[in-house]
C-alpha cells in the first residue's frame, strides 16, 4: 500500500514499511575503440578474434571491423559488424593454455570465445568494441587475440576451379575456415608434444596418464603441486623406496602444508641428514630397538660381603662409608630400621607388644626397650650375635634398595626389590594391617609374611600375579626385564649354544655334579615360576637373555612414526594426518616388518627426547577470539580482547568502511 512518502507491505497483522536499498549498477553500455593491429604483409586476410572473457546472460559482446593497406586509410573504411561469437567447447586454442580455473568456468558463460572474421583483408585493421550490459550484470574481458593470415584451406588444399567465383570462394573459404580452427589446435597440441611429458607444463587432468607410465598411482586428495611433485621426483622415491628417508619423504610430501622440492635433499644426498635446532616438526623414525633402555646389568664380580656363615650374598658393602652415610642422615636411618624391626618381629607376632618383647628377648636388652622408636641404628657392627644378625639383615636389605642391581649382587637383591614394591602398592590400596590378605587372595597363594615373596624369573601363571610383576618390571626394577614363558625356550638354548659353544662347557655351568653324559643344549629349560637362578654365572645368563637377547629379538623389523602436531591442534585433524600417513607407510615399509603411528609427543619422555632436536616452541599463552570447532576452551576468549574491543576508532580486519550513497 502506499503512503505519503512512504510504501507498506502487510505481512499478518501488521503494515511494514518499505526501506529503498540502493544497489550498486553496472554502466549499461560501455565502447572500446582505437584498437589498431599491423598485419605485417599487404592484403593479409585478418583469421579470428579470440577473447577469454565471460560473458553472462542479457548481456553481449559486439565487434566491428574496418581494414586498410595504410593506417591513414583507416578513418576512410567502412565498419564491419561481425558475427555472434561462440563459446569454444575445448577451452583456449593456445596448447596448455587455461585461462580459467575450473572453479571459475559455470554456466556457459566463462572462457574462451571466438569471432571468425568475415571480411577483413588489408594490412592494418582497427576493432570497435560494444559491451552492452543491464545494469546488474556486465561482460568482462580478460584477453584478447587477433590471429592473421588466415590459413586457407581453400587456397592450399582445392584446385583453382573453387576460387572462380569469388562470392561462392568467400564463403567456402569462411566455411573451411572452422575446420582449421578446430585441425590447428590438434595440430598445435602435437608440435607440443613434449610439454606433455613435464611436470612443469603438463595439465593436471593428464597427470594421473604420465604417473601411469611410472606404473604409480596418485592420490585423488593431493593437491596438483603434490601431483606435480611426486612424478618430478618418482625416480629417487622409488629408488629409495622402504628406506628410513624414503618414508620420511613420502610422508612429508602428503602431511606438509607448502611442500617443495626440499623435503627430496636427503633422497638426492644418499644418506641422512642430522636434524640441527627445532626438528621437532620434522616426521621421524624411530626404530624400536632403540627404545630399549639401557640394562645396567654389569658381568663383572663385584665386592661381595660375606655374611656371618661365610657365603656370598653380593652386596658391594665396601662402596658405603663407615658412617653408612649413602644410606641416609641418622634421624632416616633411625626410623628405618625401627620400622624394618617392627616388620621383621610382627611377622612373628600378633600385637606390637609381643613382637617389642620378642625383640628384647633376641637381643637380650637391659633394660628392656619400651617401644620400637627408641632403637637408633650403629654404624659399628653390634657384638651381641642376634642383634648383629638384625643388623646386617637391614644393611644387606638397604643395600638391595639402594644400589643399581648387578647379577654380581645375586638373586637377594631382586627379590626385596619385589617386596618393597609389592607392600608399597597393597599398603597404600588396603591399608598395612590388610596388604598380605589382599594379596594372597589376588595370587591365590598363602604368603605368611612379605619377606616370603620372591621375585619369579618367568611370568607368572596366575593374572593377578603376572599384572603386578609386568608392573613392577616396567617400573620399578631399574633395568629392561623382558616377559618370557615356554614359548621362549628355544631362543634361550640358541642363546646359550652361542655363547657356550660346546656341551662340556654347558655341562660344567650348568650341571656341575652330573657324570654319566653330557648335558646338552635340547635338555636345557627356562628357569621354573618363583625359582630364580642361584649360580652367579646361571643367573649372569639369565639376566643377560631376557634384558639384552629377547628384546633385541622381539624388537627386530619393528620401528614407530612420530607425526608431528602443534598444541593446539584439533582431534579430528590429527585423527586424520594419523591416518594418512598410516596409509603411506603401509604401502612404503619393506614388507617384513611392522609399524605403529603415534604423535610426536608420544617422544617427550625422559631418555627420548633431546631439547632443542625434538622439541618445538609454542605459541605461548596467546589468546584469541574462539570460532565455533576450531579452538578449546581456555586458549580463546568469547568476547573480543584488546584492541578489538576498542569502540572509539576503527579497526582493521573488525570493522567495514560504510559507502557512501552518493558515490563519495
Amino acid at each position: 500500500m502506499a503512503g505519503k512518502t512512504s510504501l507498506f507491505y502487510d505481512i499478518e497483522d501488521r503494515w511494514y514499511t518499505l526501506t529503498a536499498q540502493p544497489r550498486q549498477r553496472y554502466l549499461s553500455e560501455a565502447r572500446v575503440e582505437g584498437l589498431v593491429l599491423d598485419g605485417k604483409q599487404n592484403n593479409c586476410v585478418w583469421h579470428r578474434i579470440i577473447i577469454d572473457g565471460c560473458i553472462p546472460d542479457a548481456t553481449e559482446i559486439e565487434i566491428e571491423t574496418r581494414s586498410a593497406e595504410e593506417q591513414r586509410l583507416l578513418q576512410y573504411s567502412e565498419w564491419q559488424k561481425e558475427v555472434n561469437p561462440y563459446l569454444r567447447g575445448d577451452g583456449s586454442e593456445i596448447p596448455l593454455h587455461q585461462a580459467y580455473s575450473n572453479n571459475e568456468l559455470h554456466d556457459n558463460e566463462v572462457g574462451t570465445w571466438e569471432w571468425l572474421i568475415q571480411n577483413a583483408c588489408g594490412r592494418f585493421i582497427e576493432l570497435r568494441l560494444r559491451l552492452v550490459g543491464n545494469g546488474r550484470s556486465t561482460p568482462r574481458i580478460r584477453a584478447l587475440r587477433v590471429y592473421y593470415p588466415r590459413f586457407s584451406y581453400l587456397k592450399k588444399f582445392l584446385p583453382a576451379v573453387y576460387r572462380e567465383d569469388e562470392i561462392q570462394a568467400s564463403f567456402l573459404d569462411r566455411y573451411l575456415a572452422n575446420a582449421e580452427g578446430f585441425l590447428s589446435k590438434i595440430e598445435s597440441q602435437i608440435a607440443s608434444a613434449e610439454a606433455y611429458f613435464d611436470t612443469r607444463t603438463m595439465p593436471e587432468e593428464y597427470l594421473q596418464w604420465l604417473a601411469s607410465w611410472l606404473g604409480a598411482a596418485l592420490n585423488n586428495e593431493w593437491s596438483e603441486q603434490r601431483k606435480r611433485l611426486f612424478i618430478d621426483h618418482a625416480e629417487l622415491m622409488f629408488r629409495w623406496h622402504g628406506t628410513r628417508i624414503g618414508l620420511q619423504a613420502a610422508i612429508k610430501l602428503v602431511i606438509d602444508e607448502c611442500p617443495d622440492a626440499g623435503i627430496f635433499q636427503q633422497l638426492k644426498e644418499g644418506r641422512e641428514s642430522i636434524a640441527r635446532g627445532g626438528a621437532g616438526g620434522e616426521v621421524r623414525i624411530v626404530e624400536r630397538f632403540m627404545f630399549r633402555t639401557q640394562q645396567g646389568v654389569q658381568t663383572a664380580e663385584g665386592s661381595l660381603l660375606e655374611s656371618q656363615n661365610g657365603s656370598q650374598d653380593g652386596l658391594a658393602q665396601s662402596q658405603l662409608s663407615s658412617t653408612f652415610e649413602e644410606l641416609g642422615d641418622s634421624n632416616t636411618l633411625n626410623q628405618r630400621y625401627a620400622e624394618f624391626l617392627y616388620q621383621r618381629y610382627m611377622q612373628l607376632a600378633d600385637i606390637e607388644a609381643d613382637a617389642l618383647e620378642l625383640l628384647n628377648q633376641a637381643w637380650q636388652k637391659e633394660p628392656e626397650l619400651n617401644s620400637f622408636e627408641e632403637i637408633t641404628f650403629t654404624s659399628e657392627p653390634p657384638e651381641k650375635t642376634s642383634e648383629l644378625q638384625d643388623w646386617r639383615q637391614f644393611v644387606r636389605h638397604e643395600l638391595a634398595l639402594l644400589q643399581r642391581w648387578q647379577p654380581a649382587y645375586g638373586s637377594y637383591a631382586l627379590h626385596v626389590r619385589f617386596q618393597e614394591y609389592c607392600r608399597k602398592k597393597y599398603s597404600q590400596a588396603y591399608t598395612e594391617q590388610n596388604a598380605l590378605q589382599v594379596l594372597n587372595q589376588n595370587w591365590q597363594k598363602i604368603y605368611r609374611r612379605f619377606e616370603d615373596i620372591v621375585f619369579s624369573p618367568v611370568t607368572p601363571v596366575q593374572a593377578k600375579a603376572a599384572e603386578d610383576w609386568i608392573e613392577f618390571t616396567e617400573r620399578d626394577l631399574g633395568f629392561q626385564y623382558a616377559q618370557v614363558g615356554e614359548k621362549d625356550t628355544p631362543l634361550y638354548q640358541a642363546f646359550l649354544a652361542r655363547r657356550y659353544k660346546t656341551t662340556d662347557r654347558l655341562s660344567r655351568v650348568y650341571s656341575p655334579g652330573r657324570v654319566d653324559t653330557d648335558l646338552t643344549f635340547a635338555d636345557i629349560r627356562l628357569p621354573a615360576e618363583d625359582k630364580m637362578p642361584d649360580s652367579p654365572i646361571v643367573l649372569r645368563d639369565w639376566i643377560q637373555f631376557v634384558s639384552l637377547t629377547l628384546p633385541v629379538k622381539r624388537n627386530a623389523h619393528r620401528f614407530t612414526v612420530l607425526v608431528p602436531t602443534e598444541p593446539g591442534e584439533l582431534p579430528q585433524s590429527r585423527e586424520h594426518r594419523l591416518a594418512q600417513v598410516a596409509d603411506i607407510v603401509r604401502r612404503e615399509k619393506p614388507a617384513h616388518t611392522d609399524f605403529d603411528v603415534k604423535l610426536y609427543w608420544a617422544l617427550f619422555q625422559v631418555g627420548s627426547a633431546r631439547l632443542g632436536l625434538d622439541t618445538n616452541l609454542g605459541e605461548g599463552a596467546r589468546y584469541v577470539a574462539i570460532v565455533l570447532g576450531e579452538n578449546y576452551l581456555g586458549q580463546g576468549v568469547l568476547d573480543y580482547s584488546h584492541p578489538w574491543n576498542i569502540a572509539d576508532r576503527h579497526i582493521t580486519g573488525r570493522d567495514q568502511l560504510q559507502r557512501s550513497l552518493h558515490g563519495e
